[in-house]
């Protein structure tokens, strides 16, 4: 808990990155601004990420809605993406001349992000130009055709980059080693975690003996399960606890070998793949993930129960194989998920 900057007698219980499945968009609320704002929702929402704009959480208007839908929203977001752009105004309707206004929330929300240290993503309209104030913070620029595609690369670069132990010059984390063992193994494995060079099977022994040490019953049961292997035993009672394991590819009965020079999605293009498109869950271990990334540059393969084909409304008569086809990315996207995951627990451990 710490002070609220904003309201002298007010303490705030929102943890800096405290939902990791977030993603908190900070734009202009002009109606001629919106078809961009739903293109950046888009491209979020491809990342197994929640995107959150002020203006549609306006079921939590009140005395709280500045709270409530702007600033608790920054603190806790994973990502925070910035559209610098502004509003169309009208000086002459003879000539039909026009101007671009800034948003002031638009900067005010983006300077108190970056006062948190949230390093937020920028982007602006090409067509307009940022102020001398920011010109230097490499601001992405994008025109109606190209934003989702230069929008992507950069919240996956985002994304691999582990959450900091320090989030903010209010709240730096100083840990006594010699009184308290618990935050200084805390802050061990956190360090582990942030070393990609150290492999998230190595990681997960040791966090689980921890979270066992600390009696962190929630937690600890998705990390047991990812530790034997039982995701699908666990998940039929709780999928909630496995949405980082969500992967994007394609279920067809045609069983590939190799797709040679084409990808997934052009191979799914042609009818006679019969490929489309799901979202699934895999329970392979996370060795088994590992070894895979280690030893393949081509597509995964994973062969589907007909009780699960069945579950998902697929009715192909006399066919009684399915297979779900995936990139090696989406297996990626799981390994830097549980290393988010662990992370945000650890940082807010540490901080109590």
């Amino acid at each position: 808990m710490v002070n609220c900057p904003w309201s002298p007698h007010a303490s705030c219980n929102t943890e800096i990155f405290s939902d990791v499945n977030s993603a908190f968009i900070i734009g202009s609320n002009s109606p001629d601004r919106r078809e961009y704002i739903e293109m950046i929702k888009d491209v979020i929402k491809e990342f197994n990420l929640e995107p959150r704009f002020a203006l549609d959480l306006n079921q939590y208007n009140g005395k709280q809605a500045f709270c409530t839908n702007i600033c608790s929203q920054i603190r806790k977001s994973r990502i925070v993406i910035t559209d610098l752009s502004g509003p169309t105004e009208i000086v002459c309707n003879k000539c039909k001349e026009t101007k671009e206004l800034f948003s002031v929330n638009v900067f005010w929300e983006y300077g108190y992000a970056a006062a948190l240290e949230k390093d937020p993503i920028l982007i602006c309209d090409e067509s307009q130009y940022v102020p001398f104030d920011v010109a230097d913070k490499n601001a992405e620029f994008y025109n109606k055709g190209n934003l989702k595609e230069l929008l992507r690369p950069v919240i996956q670069q985002r994304l691999n980059v582990s959450i900091p132990l320090s989030i903010n010059k209010e709240k730096k984390i100083i840990l006594n080693q010699n009184t308290n063992n618990y935050q200084a193994k805390a802050q061990e494995i956190l360090f582990k975690v942030n070393n990609k060079e150290i492999s998230i099977s190595v990681i997960l022994p040791e966090y689980y003996e921890f979270l066992r040490e600390i009696n962190e019953k929630k937690e600890e049961q998705w990390v047991g399960a990812e530790l034997s292997g039982n995701v699908s035993e666990l998940g039929k009672d709780h999928p909630e606890y496995f949405e980082y394991r969500k992967i994007k590819g394609y279920i067809s009965p045609s069983e590939l070998v190799s797709a040679g020079m084409y990808s997934l999605d052009i191979i799914a293009a042609d009818e006679k793949s019969m490929m489309f498109k799901h979202d699934y869950i895999p329970s392979i271990s996370i060795h088994e993930i590992e070894t895979f990334l280690d030893s393949s540059t081509g597509f995964g393969r994973i062969a589907l129960s007909k009780k699960y084909i069945d579950s998902i409304g697929v009715d192909l008569p006399r066919i009684t194989k399915f297979y779900f086809y995936f990139n090696p990315t989406g297996l990626i996207r799981i390994i830097t998920n549980i290393r988010s995951k662990i992370g945000a627990f650890l940082v807010q451990y540490i901080r109590k």
